[in-house]
């Protein structure tokens, strides 16, 4: 049977179903992504457009679970912040919504949703335009889970902050009541499926931890966006802890080559997981889970 290039990859990880959505790209500049690493390493790996972008993809993941249909993020949205979306020069062959519905799934059957941080191109689906041109809610039976910290984040911007977050990606969902606030530490939200607060590329990303049959996966957000990032000394310009950010994806991935677990990418191009191994100092993907495109 051939599937349909606009199907989402599905896997099974232990009793749970990982599906693997799409809603488009966007573009950052190089050294925002890489940091203090030069470009002359970089590059090499990831080639830069005529105006030294990088292309990243954006991918939210559904789980599900039997019981519960968890959507990891949810993309950037459609419409809207037309500025962010020239700046950052976001495409759109497919979106968050055509990719869900492609896999088999209604916005109405979602019953999580994980807004592991609050920046436009992770939340920005949380809302759409209904009918008569109000906001709501995409997700109309989801609890939306958000970590305080990071709400707090959001609603206290500063002159590095206030570039990626919009407003109304999250006051929507806060006054609609929709909103379940995390503190603290690692938190199990449901069986099988744990936050994991990190700090480094803000004061609060949560990473979600999937576990089912003996099996672990990792949706890693922007703690390791992609499969080039899964050196621990490549961090991101844009990470606001750079220090944080190392001695947390350093623990990530000595566990995740411990525990063989499946790490998750939401801005790789082309590897929507993997699974690594040690090499010296360095991670090698010892195994690998392909998009069919690359949007």
């Amino acid at each position: 049977m051939t599937i349909p290039d606009d199907k989402p990859v599905s896997i099974r990880l232990g009793d749970f179903t990982l599906h693997f959505l799409d809603d488009g790209h966007m573009f950052i500049d190089g050294g925002a992504m890489y940091g203090a690493l030069p470009k002359v390493v970089w590059s090499r790996f990831d080639t830069p457009d005529d105006m030294n972008r990088v292309r990243l993809a954006i991918r939210p993941l559904l789980i599900d679970t039997g019981a519960d249909r968890i959507l990891v993020e949810t993309g950037v949205g459609a419409g809207r912040k037309e500025r962010l979306r020239k700046l950052f020069g976001v495409e759109q062959p497919r979106t968050l919504a055509s990719s869900l519905k492609a896999a088999g799934f209604d916005p109405a059957d979602v019953t999580y949703v994980i807004d592991t941080h609050l920046h436009f191109d992770h939340c920005g689906g949380n809302m759409c335009q209904a009918e008569d041109g109000h906001l709501t809610p995409t997700f109309p039976n989801a609890t939306y889970v958000i970590h305080e910290r990071c709400y707090e984040e959001a609603t206290h911007l500063n002159e590095r902050t206030r570039t990626s977050i919009v407003q109304e990606d999250y006051a929507g969902i806060v006054d609609a009541g929709t909103v379940r606030r995390i503190r603290g530490g690692a938190t199990e939200l449901l069986p099988g499926i744990t936050l994991l607060p990190q700090r480094g590329h803000l004061d609060c990303v949560m990473c979600v931890k999937i576990t089912s049959g003996g099996e672990t996966g990792i949706a890693l957000s922007d703690v390791i966006p992609d499969s080039f990032h899964i050196q621990p000394a490549f961090i991101a310009g844009i990470d606001l802890y750079p220090m944080d950010a190392l001695s947390g994806k350093k623990e990530i991935l000595k566990n995740a080559a411990h525990e063989n677990s499946l790490l998750i990418f939401y801005h790789d191009p082309s590897i929507l997981a993997a699974r690594v191994a040690p090499e010296g100092e360095k991670y090698v993907v010892k195994e690998a889970i392909r998009a069919r495109s690359s949007g």
